[in-house]
């Protein structure tokens, strides 16, 4: 059990590392997805609805971490980051840490989670990850409406803009040539929405006033 305030907004928010461009360099990662708590309306539906919402979450280069809110349905509760890095070929399950938040509710619990990146992840590859929330016999799932939280490696433009690698699909240097590979998918699609309008990071989290 650790404070919010523990967290140093300068180490966290930004990119991470990723794969090698066509040219060896190192592909970043960015998030393919809006911050939820940004919506604060969504937010609170999906929370009601689901139980269990991911808050916020933030890329390092070795590491991403963020924070979920879960539905004070029971005094136990488990709630965990299921987490792949290959498109589901495998995954892995890390649990999350109570966090003592100040400005939280009687009806919610905020936990936090921290996960280690790989030192390399292939560009046809892609990390996508869920949150479960188990109270008693239930367990409960946010898997951002069926497509999952994803990972994208991005290239920078011409025009200094990043964009992602892939929509749907990678596309592979091979001899000079380039080829489109499709990637597969486990149990939903994935996320269309394109980068992160804007970073977010801890530091910028309102913490004056509480959510409710």
């Amino acid at each position: 059990q650790f404070e919010l305030s523990d967290l140093d907004p300068d180490t966290i928010g930004g990119g991470g590392g990723g794969g090698l461009g066509a040219d060896g360099s190192s592909k970043p990662l960015a998030l393919d997805f809006p911050q939820p708590a940004a919506d604060y309306l969504e937010f609170r539906s999906r929370l009601m609805k689901n139980m269990v919402c991911l808050e916020n979450c933030t890329l390092q280069e070795k590491f991403i971490a963020g924070t979920v809110v879960v539905r004070n349905l029971s005094y136990h509760k488990a709630v965990q980051i299921r987490i792949s890095f290959d498109a589901w070929k495998s995954y892995k399950d890390v649990d999350c840490t109570f966090v003592n938040n100040i400005y939280g509710c009687s009806d919610t619990d905020t936990f936090s989670f921290a996960i280690d990146l790989p030192t390399y992840v292939a560009p046809q590859e892609s990390i996508e990850f869920c949150v479960s929330f188990k109270s008693g016999e239930q367990t409960y799932w946010d898997n951002n409406d069926g497509k999952n939280y994803g990972i994208v490696h991005v290239e920078w433009k011409p025009d200094g803009i990043q964009a992602p690698v892939t929509k749907g699909e990678m596309v592979a240097k091979v001899s000079g040539k380039t080829a489109l590979i499709e990637c597969g998918h486990f149990g939903s699609p994935r996320a269309s929405s394109g980068l992160v309008p804007e970073w977010h990071s801890w530091g910028k989290i309102e913490t004056g006033l509480p959510y409710w």
